[in-house]
């Protein structure tokens, strides 16, 4: 009866365990090797870089995030053409393979 008690016991806390590690899972970035997390900071940089350096765009409201080559925008500018302005200058940047351009017009009320 001691034994049975034991061993259910034991059962029970290996798939507690083990079904806390499916569930958890690893994030995306915790299993990237370093040198992918490195080209993907470096890329960023560069692609911030590009955006600070182009005549008639004003970069303090965009942000860039980088994955695998894949350069989300996101943000606000005041119109149209900015918006379009930053998503070619990120595509025209050396190992951007394409530019998800989230940046939205910048309301007035959102100072």
């Amino acid at each position: 009866m001691k034994t049975t008690r034991i061993l259910t016991a034991g059962l029970l806390a290996i798939m507690l365990s083990s079904a806390n590690v499916f569930a958890q899972g690893p994030s995306p970035d915790a299993s990237a090797p370093v040198s992918v997390k490195a080209a993907n900071r470096a890329l960023a940089k560069s692609v911030r870089r590009a955006l600070g350096r182009t005549k008639g765009l004003d970069p303090t409201r965009i942000y860039v995030k980088v994955s695998n080559g894949v350069v989300t925008l996101s943000g606000n500018l005041r119109n149209q053409k900015q918006i379009d302005l930053a998503g070619s200058t990120a595509s025209g940047v050396q190992g951007v393979v394409s530019v998800d351009n989230r940046i939205t017009i910048f309301d007035e009320g959102d100072n």
